[in-house]
């Protein structure tokens, strides 16, 4: 999980290697790791943008400051709803879960 871009994208499964050593930097994602989840870092308009979604870049201090910490991590960005008539039993026949009575009892 990436919080800063979201808190409900969830990254199944990768191996992430540790050192040891005196480095700026908190964390640093490989190529191979930006290019499979679609990671692009723009450096045109200094931000991050991973889907839809796009954070700025900070400065190598800011993840010092406790306060900086919080409020990047709390912060949630409200999507617009977006309602519209579906036809029911198009829903109903993807629900693969159920069986086919349980989707005709859905309709």
């Amino acid at each position: 999980m990436l919080p800063e871009f979201s808190r409900t994208k969830h990254i199944q499964e990768w191996r992430f290697h540790l050192f040891d050593a005196k480095c700026s930097y908190n964390i640093i994602f490989g190529r191979d790791f930006l290019h499979a989840l679609k990671i692009d870092p723009c450096f045109s308009t200094l931000t991050i943008n991973w889907d839809t979604l796009s954070v700025p870049f900070k400065p190598r201090t800011f993840w010092h400051n406790l306060y900086n910490v919080q409020v990047a991590l709390v912060h949630t960005q409200i999507q617009e709803s977006k309602y519209e008539q579906v036809p029911v039993r198009k829903v109903a026949s993807q629900q693969k879960h159920l069986t086919i009575e349980q989707r005709e009892d859905l309709v």
